[in-house]
């Protein structure tokens, strides 16, 4: 398994799925998206992957950070996204964003890992990506 920790965040790879926890509350701008999707790319060989997003520590966006995050999303190699969060408030507040940025790829929120995991493998062999 690969894995860099930074300030913020640990990014993990263990394929197919990218794994990013973040470990304290950041207002990610332009710099941190850009730097994520370096350590995204470089892990996987720009080749297809899923991803698990562990938002259970507050993640803003700057309105350039959004901005970026939208644009990248057509870019990116990924099949499907699970995101963390820890109560179900949290879910309609990520599904809210989910319906404004319209990613090019399932999304889905949980409140449980195991759960979300099991989604993303069940996203992957749908697609017949091995």
């Amino acid at each position: 398994m690969k894995e860099v920790k930074l300030e913020y965040v640990i990014i993990s790879y263990k394929a197919p799925i990218i794994y990013r926890r973040y470990t304290k509350s950041i207002i990610m701008g332009p710099k941190e998206i850009l730097e994520c999707t370096e350590i995204t790319n470089d892990f996987t060989n720009l080749k297809p992957y899923l991803a698990f997003v562990d938002t259970r520590i507050q993640i803003n966006l700057t309105s350039e950070g959004h901005r970026i995050s939208i644009e990248l999303q057509k870019k990116i190699k990924a099949v499907a996204q699970a995101v963390l969060v820890n109560r179900v408030g949290e879910r309609l507040v990520v599904k809210a964003f989910t319906e404004v940025s319209k990613p090019p790829y399932p999304m889905e929120v949980f409140t449980e890992e195991d759960k979300a995991v099991e989604w993303l493998m069940k996203q992957w062999e749908t697609r017949n990506i091995y």
